[in-house]
C-alpha cells in the first residue's frame, strides 16, 4: 500500500503549494491544489468501496486521485498529460511497484472525460473530479462571482453506494442563497453528470440537500426541469 507515503511526501505537498500560489497569481476562481486532491480522493474511495473493490485496487485508485492535477504547476494548458508523465516518473523514482499502474496512469491522463470505459478507475476519478464543488475549492476571486460564490457554503459532499442505490448528499450551511446557487449554470450540468455516471454503471441515483430531497435534481432526472 503506497497511498499514505504519496499523500505525505514533501515533494508532492510543495508542488501543490506552488499550484496554489500560481492560481492566486493568475486570479483563478477555483483551486486545483491539495484540498481538491484530498476531496477527490475521499470521493473515489467511497465509490469504489460501494462497488466492492478490494483494498489494493482502492489504494492505487486513491493515488491516481491524489496526483490527477499535479501537473498544474506549470498552468492549465496540457496539465493532464503533464500529470501523467509526472506520476509515471514518480513511481519509477520511488520504486513503487503498482499492481494497477496502467489503470492509474490512464485515469490521471483522462480525468477530464466522463465516458464509458473498461477502466472503472478512470470513470470514477472523472466523476469524483467533477463532483468536488466544496467551498474550499474557491479562491477569493471565485468568492466574488455571483452564483459561484454560493459554493462556499457547501461544507461537504457525502456518498453512499449500497447495492445499486447511489445517494449523494450536499451538506450546505444555512446561509446559502439556494435560488442563486440553483440559477448558477454549473448546477444543472452537475446534476446531469450524476445521472450520466449512474447510467454508465447501472445505478439508481438520488441527491439530497442536507436531509431533504434536492428537488431540482429529481426534476432534471425526470425531464421536467425548465430553465
Amino acid at each position: 500500500m503506497y497511498f499514505d507515503s504519496v499523500k505525505n511526501d514533501p515533494e508532492i505537498i510543495n508542488l501543490y503549494n506552488a499550484i496554489k500560489a500560481l492560481e492566486e497569481k493568475n486570479e483563478n476562481h477555483i483551486y486545483h491544489g491539495y484540498y481538491h486532491a484530498f476531496n477527490v480522493t475521499l470521493l473515489v474511495e467511497k465509490i469504489l468501496k460501494g462497488l466492492n473493490y478490494d483494498e489494493e485496487y482502492i489504494d492505487e485508485a486513491k493515488i491516481a486521485a491524489f496526483l490527477h492535477d499535479i501537473g498544474y504547476y506549470l498552468g492549465r494548458k496540457g496539465y493532464p498529460l503533464r500529470s501523467y508523465f509526472y506520476a509515471q516518473n514518480y513511481f519509477k523514482n520511488q520504486n513503487m511497484q503498482l499492481k494497477y499502474e496502467k489503470e492509474v496512469l490512464n485515469a490521471i491522463k483522462n480525468h477530464q472525460h466522463l465516458e464509458a470505459t473498461e477502466n472503472i478507475m478512470a470513470l470514477v476519478l472523472a466523476f469524483a473530479n467533477k463532483l468536488d464543488i466544496k467551498g474550499n475549492r474557491l479562491t477569493n476571486y471565485g468568492k466574488a462571482v455571483v452564483g459561484e460564490r454560493q459554493l462556499v457554503f457547501i461544507n461537504d459532499i457525502d456518498i453512499r453506494l449500497i447495492n445499486k442505490d447511489l445517494e449523494i448528499t450536499f451538506l450546505v450551511a444555512p446561509e446559502v442563497n439556494l435560488s442563486e446557487l440553483e440559477e448558477y449554470g454549473l448546477m444543472p450540468k452537475l446534476f446531469q453528470i450524476i445521472i450520466d455516471f449512474a447510467n454508465l454503471l447501472g445505478l439508481k441515483p438520488s441527491v439530497y440537500l442536507n436531509k431533504e430531497r434536492w428537488q431540482m435534481f429529481f426534476d432534471i432526472k425526470e425531464g421536467t426541469y425548465a430553465t
